[in-house]
């Protein structure tokens, strides 16, 4: 071999098809006075072509890596920098990098980037009267054949209507059992989805002998995303809440609330699920905004059954602050926010570990005239923590910064959307010096409408999403809107399905570097989509 033609751009190639740089050409690099190279790659050590590589604070020092993923930033001056490896259809992968004074030397720096880079929610509302819910989107990450519902309706003031839609491209069949709160499995059916297709069914009607009220356990063939949406019984109130299906991994024994209700205008219920066929008995610690422990109390799941209990209710409770939830068994559960007067009803999951981290994002926030924003973080460490919230706006360019402080044990909240120096509505990042969790509710600035989703992490970033199900522009209707987080934007291919699975219209959306854009699907998206269906997202 000819060592004299590998060199490429001031590095030595590797003649195995991996990118990961250990060994470089010093002498050939002498010339050089400082300089990082390395390579870029993706799952299975796959390089990654046209990547941008560049130094953050410093970006005339970039470079965009070769077919083999492999890349070099020449002549950087002595220091210590921000340098991170980016592409559309992934997520930015930012690290530091120390450049020595000594002429000539190198460093090496590999990256490996995950499929991602974008985040995004879509709402369902009322065309006709109050009523919005919202939801992540779904991901293959987030598919599966075995999902939970920990509790529905109950034919009486409130009802649920079940989704779910095929994501393998196979079609499916799904068995649904039917558990009353004591955990006995009263009816079992099977029910066929067409490949691409979504289906829909009422859980709480008492068709079949159905419990009016309970749990669900739905399996499938192949995999499957869905959504259940509880929603009043009496037509002309469109209060409303909807959530993702629970997977059975997502139980866990230590689960937290960030911050629950108030006593004065709204609200808590939580129910708590069991999973494993044992039944478990709860620990449940509530504490108050400054991380004091305030009420400790028990609750028993029964095997198989579930537990709901009011937070609010409680005279020895405090009126605001963060609940931790310790299980002698793994469980899973969710939370709601009521209205105490009128209308208004939102829920979310109860968060574990699994939701814990330092970099989280909000794809779409407020508007400052219809809508407004309400952000909550708790501390998960006991150690408290320090928060850099960045305000981009719907082009991508960072409008605002600002600090936050969550004490030990206790949340901070704040409203985004009355900080005068925010943008109208936009993209929203949180860093966070240690572990933490949280969530942000977008609220009707002149009536009680909610909804409340968790902060996105990283394992909700993504290439492809599904919406399950839109639509009808009838009485209901759907706002999409999905953010980059990789800070290169991109091209999204929206490919529109009927309920019966059939692809019918496509059209493609702009995604500017840090930006956001949205959409209402249910109007036909000027290519004609269908009024209710389901949507595939790509870059």
């Amino acid at each position: 071999m000819n060592n004299s033609n590998d060199f490429v751009k001031g590095y030595k190639r590797i003649a195995k098809p991996i990118c990961v740089i250990t060994v470089l050409g010093i002498a050939f690099l002498a010339m050089i006075p400082g300089a990082s190279a390395g390579c870029v790659v993706g799952p299975g050590q796959t390089p990654i072509a046209g990547a941008l590589v560049k130094l953050v604070l410093y970006p005339t020092y970039s470079n965009l890596t070769d077919a083999s993923g492999c890349y070099i930033l020449q002549n950087v001056p002595n220091g210590t920098y921000e340098i991170s490896a980016s592409k559309a259809g992934y997520s930015t992968n930012t690290s530091t990098v120390f450049v020595p004074a000594t002429q000539g030397v190198e460093v090496t720096k590999d990256f490996i980037l995950s499929p991602g880079g974008f985040v995004g929610e879509y709402r369902y509302y009322s065309l006709s009267a109050n009523g919005v819910s919202a939801k992540k989107l779904a991901i293959q990450s987030t598919s599966g054949t075995s999902f939970i519902v920990p509790q529905y309706g109950d034919n009486g003031v409130w009802k649920t209507t079940v989704r779910i839609t095929d994501m393998s491209g196979l079609g499916t069949t799904v068995t649904v059992k039917y558990y009353d709160t004591s955990g006995n499995n009263l009816v079992t059916e099977n029910i066929p989805i067409p490949a691409n297709g979504t289906i829909s069914f009422i859980p709480s009607d008492g068709t079949n002998n159905r419990p009016t009220t309970g749990k669900l356990l739905i399996t499938s063939t192949q995999n499957i995303a869905g959504t259940y949406t509880i929603s009043k019984t009496d037509p002309s109130d469109k209060t409303m809440m909807t959530q993702s299906f629970y997977s059975p991994t997502e139980a866990a024994s230590n689960l937290i609330i960030p911050q629950y209700g108030d006593k004065t205008m709204w609200g808590t219920t939580v129910a708590v699920s069991d999973v494993l066929g044992t039944g478990a008995t709860l620990n449940v610690q509530y504490y108050d905004t400054s991380g004091t422990l305030i009420h400790t109390e028990s609750q028993t799941v029964p095997p198989n059954g579930m537990v709901q209990w009011f937070p609010t209710m409680n005279p020895s409770t405090p009126s605001i602050g963060k609940i931790v939830i310790t299980s002698t068994a793994n469980v899973i559960g969710e939370y709601r926010m009521y209205k105490l007067a009128g209308t208004g009803l939102s829920s979310n999951k109860l968060y574990s570990s699994a939701d814990y981290g330092t970099q989280f994002s909000i794809p779409q926030y407020g508007d400052k005239t219809t809508w407004g924003t309400y952000v909550a973080v708790s501390d998960v460490t006991g150690l408290g923590a320090a928060l850099t919230v960045k305000y981009y706006d719907m082009s991508g360019a960072l409008v605002y910064t600002e600090s936050r402080t969550v004490p030990p044990n206790g949340m901070v909240d704040w409203f985004p959307t009355l900080i005068p120096s925010t943008p109208a509505t936009g993209k929203m990042e949180i860093t966070s010096s240690s572990n933490v969790v949280g969530e942000y509710r977008i609220y009707s600035l002149d009536n009680y409408d909610l909804l409340q989703m968790s902060l996105y992490s990283n394992a909700d970033q993504a290439a492809t999403f599904v919406v399950p199900y839109y639509g009808n522009n009838i009485d209901m209707g759907s706002f999409i809107a999905i953010s980059d987080v990789s800070g290169v934007g991109a091209t999204l291919t929206v490919r529109y399905y009927t309920l019966g699975g059939v692809n019918t219209a496509t059209t493609t959306k702009t995604l500017p570097p840090n930006g956001m854009v949205q959409w209402f699907p249910h109007t036909g998206d000027g290519v004609g989509a269908p009024s209710e269906g389901k949507v595939v997202i790509s870059s």
